[in-house]
């Protein structure tokens, strides 16, 4: 029985691919599915999540035009059949219990709709910076999608998981805390994504800014977050 999905957008991740599928392969349960969402991938990731297809029966392959990664978060939970619904990064990695710990949190806490976990940060070289034991962080899990009736914005291909998470806090009745690193994090260099990857790099983050902000409305609690956030469009964007 499925009781989970893990869904993972791919798009030329051929470096850093296996390494999360390998750390996915080596769950200690079954009853969970990985979709793979090959996002039009020039390298050798379509090939790669292919393999682990055909070696483990967990997993499936969906590929497709290049649609950003919105978009293939989106298909993946139109394909998901688990009532739990999680998203990882195809250059993370996660702890050998790292299901397990999801299903345990989920059936101890049965009114609960998301749930945060502890993860570690790690830089490029795959060293450990910092970890936080649990955190609200953006590669949230939640339960019931459907329930929650919420979408990742196909219009936004940068942050779009912290604005599916705002929206996702906005819904829900009750969450639960892993207290426990069970997701590896690793961090990009922010100035090159400003540079390199968006010019309007600053714009999305406004976009963040404003999605915790009407979350701050009904939420109060979660004020820290944004004056975080706050605080860092004024370091990387004045």
């Amino acid at each position: 029985m499925c009781k989970m999905s893990i869904i993972i957008p791919v798009f030329n991740a051929e470096e850093s691919l296996q390494v999360c599928l390998d750390s996915l392969m080596a769950q200690t349960c079954d009853s969970f599915e990985v979709i793979l969402i090959d996002d039009g991938s020039s390298d050798s990731s379509g090939a790669i999540c292919d393999q682990a297809a055909k070696q483990d029966h967990r997993f499936q392959v969906i590929h497709q035009h290049n649609s950003g990664p919105s978009a293939a978060r989106n298909v993946g939970l139109d394909l998901a059949q688990g009532e739990i619904i999680a998203f990882v990064d195809s250059d993370d990695s996660v702890e050998p219990d790292y299901v397990i710990c999801i299903l345990r949190a989920f059936e101890k806490n049965k009114n609960a709709q998301i749930a945060f976990m502890g993860y570690q940060d790690l830089n490029a070289a795959k060293e450990v910076q910092s970890e936080k034991i649990p955190s609200v962080r953006f590669n949230d899990i939640i339960r019931a999608a459907d329930e929650l009736a919420v979408r990742f914005d196909e219009s936004i291909s940068l942050f779009e998981d912290e604005i599916f998470t705002c929206g996702a806090l906005k819904r829900c009745t009750e969450i639960c805390m892993i207290p426990k690193a069970i997701y590896h994090y690793v961090r990009g260099n922010s100035g090159a994504l400003m540079g390199k990857t968006r010019d309007n790099f600053c714009q999305l983050q406004d976009s963040v800014f404003q999605a915790w902000k009407d979350l701050t409305l009904d939420m109060p609690e979660y004020e820290d977050i944004l004056v975080r956030k706050a605080n860092s469009m004024v370091e990387i964007c004045r």
